[in-house]
């Protein structure tokens, strides 16, 4: 072993340079797989993690009739262990001349009993803090992006009355009651749990404010009993208490059994709530007030979130595998062409009768020493870069910025790249101290059979080419290359067709230059006469509507669904396999939600809706846009149904004869979405400005749509916009270690022909020919590594993308950048010759007699 050791520290004398180039480049290489798949666990880990910390209970329910009974039957359920509640006060701008201008304003004001928000449920505080006592508000972000707030910014609060005087009186017209004018000290700035999913659909602002300030707000209707036989006119006033803002009141629930025991827990109290309406007076029941249970799942919630974030989760752990093979691959290729160039001194240590095994431990120890040096590198690349993660909506509940490793994330990539290393440096060893290699002709002889051959033609062409592919020394650096080129390569592509989903609306369809919901997307007061007439305008190219619900069932699967209606098919959704559905047994469906159902186009199936159901084929799979009700499930991408035109107008016709309708006066009122086009040129803003004083005509009721001039993205493509910017980042450090790994590698490769060039040094051979021999060498390692490494890269980048894409359901047609391709060969081959430059210019100078002296 003493010899070994001896032997292993004069080649790591010898070779310091190599061995340090080879460290490197597995630090810098392996150190960007670790901050990848560190940011992706992150990423995967960070809402299941938040939900823990915060103790977000396992359910909440919101009865939607506030009475005093609620809350005493969600006490007396089996299974329910304990709750917090808040309430949602109707509150407003206060210069409101009606109660749709209350409505319209959005902002939810809730008021906790003290401990929701506070001990259960807790929000994420991005600035400032929790509210604590007096006139304190805690605001969510998108309030304070929206009113400009920030830590200590006085926020006016108009409290309204809670609108059941409409109930008594629909024809009113005026505000509702002013019940009181209060003024908050905004505290703290972040985000509810149930606000981390990205949703441009809906404005999601929120007010939290103390106990103090929204207690005499709230309140709860005394619940009259059953024999009660009082009209509506008198039972509301004796049912509802002076200075009554409350809308809603939601329970947050801790459960037995946890998730598992939350569908329990929750029929349960649908049951009993369905069972107390019967216990209500006629006359509510007949204006139909009464119990209705809406419950919200943190389960489900929780797969949302981890659904959205899959793909960017996804995207980096392939870029973080991508960069580890790709680094391990040029790593191995470095470790076999530095043990080539020791074939000399192990058949001089085999003379002097060195045994087998310590020869190959003499040759494998400086490799190991790179090996070792490159791991302890990658952890402290890894450990500078993590503070990347985690990515996208996930940092809303996880701000990042901190360093740290997970240690089976560290393990994984050492652990795996010990092995591999290893491997290759046994066969390296192996293949360097045979005894074999001393039947090698001399680098003398070669040479100069070399340049009889190249004398009739270019030799330093000649002479580079075969320098560059003779031997397997020369075979690991046209790996090297190969590797290297297909590795950036397959991450440009990637990273270039995730941009061009993202700058592209209608590949996560959104075909529309203008959209606008109506009624919250429930439609059923839709006036599409006077949208025509507002439309009706030389800026719009075309337009068209659309019923939104999640009430289609296909296989005992309940699924959101939109329904083409009028215009609707003129502005085509992608399809990624098939065809979009056009009769009125047709319909398409989203690729994900495809395969869950084990569906395929052609495949025949039972569609059931709320106004009946038909048998169809699926037409289609194809990518749905971002569209659904108010706080209700919604299509996306690979999720949902389409129901093409005629198949909605069939079903709505069965229900228009079954409740004595005429033809059209159901179908007409229930879209929920109005989709335009506009002329090239127009601004949607412009547009949206000019039509301000006609939309509140599109609702029967008066109430304005939400409008959108910019797309609305889905969750997951927010998420991967979010994140995109890190695969490039990473990509770039990426490129750099490939870069820097080829030019070592063409040094190299270029110092181990010190002698051969000595040789033609001393055959006649000038400074201009050996410059141009080493040049050449490194063109010819280039431009292989560019004829191979382009069609595997871009085979892996469409690969990768194909996987990617699949997963999220879009269409998998991955971008090829011509530009960023002649960048990469512009680079490459500048990087050839600029390896080549230094040793170029030592061969050039180099005293032959001396080196083969020394030789």
């Amino acid at each position: 072993m003493s010899v070994a050791l001896v032997l292993g520290r004069a080649l790591l004398r010898r070779r310091r340079g190599s061995i340090v180039a080879l460290a490197v480049v597995l630090a810098l290489g392996l150190g960007v797989a670790i901050a990848s798949l560190e940011a992706a666990a992150r990423t995967d880990d960070a809402f299941p993690s938040y939900l823990r910390r915060a103790q977000v209970n396992e359910l909440v329910v919101n009865p939607s009739f506030n009475t005093d009974r609620a809350e005493q039957i969600i006490a007396s359920t089996p299974g329910v262990l304990s709750y917090v509640s808040d309430a949602l006060l109707t509150a407003g701008p206060a210069s409101a001349t009606t109660q749709a201008a209350v409505d319209d304003d959005a902002t939810q004001v809730r008021v906790s009993d003290g401990r929701r928000y506070v001990e259960q449920d807790r929000p994420v505080v991005h600035q400032g803090r929790m509210v604590g006592h007096g006139a304190e508000a805690f605001v969510n972000d998108e309030l304070a992006a929206a009113r400009h707030l920030r830590v200590g910014d006085m926020l006016p609060l108009t409290f309204y009355d809670a609108g059941y005087a409409e109930i008594v009186d629909p024809g009113q017209n005026g505000a509702p009651p002013v019940l009181g004018n209060v003024d908050v000290r905004v505290v703290g700035i972040g985000v509810f749990p149930d606000e981390v999913l990205v949703d441009g659909l809906y404005p999601r602002t929120r007010v939290l404010v103390t106990p103090e300030v929204g207690a005499r707000f709230d309140c709860l209707l005394t619940q009259p009993p059953a024999d009660d036989a009082r009209p509506i006119e008198e039972l509301i006033p004796a049912m509802v208490p002076s200075l009554c803002s409350t809308s809603y009141r939601y329970f947050s629930i801790r459960v037995e059994g946890g998730d598992a025991g939350v569908g329990k827990v929750a029929a349960a109290l649908a049951e009993r709530f369905t069972a107390e309406n019967d216990s209500l007076p006629a006359a509510l029941r007949e204006a139909n007030l009464g119990f209705e249970l809406t419950p919200t799942v943190t389960a489900d919630e929780r797969a949302r979130v981890q659904r959205s974030l899959a793909p960017a989760v996804r995207a980096l752990q392939l870029f973080g595998m991508a960069a580890a093979v790709s680094t391990l691959v040029l790593g191995l290729l470095g470790a076999v062409r530095i043990a080539r160039r020791d074939e000399h001194d192990t058949r001089i240590w085999h003379e002097l009768g060195a045994t087998r095994g310590t020869r190959m431990a003499g040759v494998g120890l400086p490799l190991a020493v790179a090996a070792v040096a490159g791991a302890i590198g990658a952890i402290v690349v890894g450990w500078l870069a993590s503070g990347i993660g985690p990515v996208a909506s996930a940092r809303q509940v996880d701000p990042g910025g901190r360093l740290g490793l997970s240690l089976g994330v560290v393990l994984v990539v050492l652990g795996a790249s010990a092995l591999a290393l290893g491997a290759g440096i046994v066969v390296a060893a192996v293949a360097a101290s045979g005894p074999g290699s001393r039947a090698t002709p001399p680098a003398g002889a070669r040479s100069s059979r070399a340049v009889v051959r190249a004398a009739a033609g270019n030799p330093p062409l000649t002479l580079g080419v075969r320098a560059a592919m003779a031997g397997g020394g020369g075979r690991a650096l046209l790996g090297a290359a190969v590797a290297a080129v297909g590795a950036v390569l397959a991450t440009v592509v990637f990273s270039a067709s995730l941009g061009r989903l993202v700058s592209e609306p209608a590949r996560f369809g959104w075909p529309y230059d203008v959209g606008a919901t109506v009624n919250y997307g429930y439609g059923g007061s839709t006036d599409s006469d006077a949208i025509a007439a507002t439309l009706d305008r030389p800026e719009v190219l075309r337009w068209g509507l659309a019923t939104l619900s999640g009430a289609l069932t296909i296989k005992g699967q309940t699924l959101p669904y939109v329904a083409a209606g009028p215009g609707f098919d003129d502005m085509p959704l992608p399809v990624v396999e098939g065809a979009l559905p056009e009769a009125a047994d047709e319909i398409a469906l989203g690729a994900l939600t495809a395969s869950r159902l084990g569906l395929r186009v052609g495949s025949k199936v039972h569609v059931d809706t709320f106004y009946g159901g038909r048998e169809a084929t699926v037409r289609g799979i194809v990518v749905l846009p971002p569209l659904g009700p108010f706080q209700a499930d919604r299509t996306s991408l690979g999720t949902g149904a389409l129901l093409s035109a005629p198949f909605q107008k069939s079903v709505v016709a069965q229900a228009e004869v079954a409740g004595g309708m005429a033809p059209g006066e159901l179908g007409d009122s229930l879209a929920g979405f109005v989709a335009i086009q506009l002329r090239p040129g127009v601004d949607p803003d412009r547009f949206l400005a000019d039509i301000s004083a006609q939309l509140s005509t599109w609702d029967a009721t008066g109430y304005p749509p939400f409008t959108y001039s910019r797309p609305v993205r889905p969750a997951t493509v927010a998420n991967v916009a979010a994140m995109r910017t890190i695969p490039v980042a990473l990509a770039g450090v990426l490129a750099l270690t490939m870069a820097l790994g080829m030019t070592l590698a063409i040094a190299v490769a270029a110092k181990a022909r010190r002698r051969e060039l000595a040789v033609l040094r001393a055959l006649g051979c000038v400074g201009r020919q050996l410059r141009a021999t080493v040049r050449w060498q490194a063109l010819t390692v280039a431009a292989v590594g560019l004829a191979v490494g382009i069609p595997i890269g871009l085979a892996a980048g469409r690969l990768a993308y194909g996987a990617f894409a699949h997963g999220l359901g879009v269409a998998p047609d991955a971008t090829v950048p011509l530009a960023w391709l002649a960048v990469l060969v512009v680079a490459t081959v500048g990087v050839g010759l600029l390896a080549a430059a230094a040793p170029a210019h030592r061969a050039a100078r180099i005293p032959a007699a001396e080196t083969l002296r020394h030789e």
